[in-house]
């Protein structure tokens, strides 16, 4: 999701000093994020619930325009 954020940002460079595998052994891991996001949203430990949106304005034609 980091990454993510930092694409959808247009974030240009990151900058670290641990490794997965460092993280990992300080108790910091994710490789049970990846697995999660192979499941499907129904099978995760974290429940997905998608809501309508009520806003005056479309967030995603928002954003698209702002990009313009």
């Amino acid at each position: 999701m980091c990454l993510s954020a930092c694409y959808l940002a247009g974030i240009k460079e990151v900058y670290y000093i641990g490794t997965l595998k460092e993280a990992e052994k300080a108790g910091l891991g994710v490789s049970y994020i990846y697995e999660e996001l192979k499941k499907g949203p129904d099978r995760q430990k974290m429940p997905l619930r998608q809501l309508s949106a009520t806003l005056d304005t479309d967030p995603m034609k928002l954003w698209v325009d702002t990009k313009r």
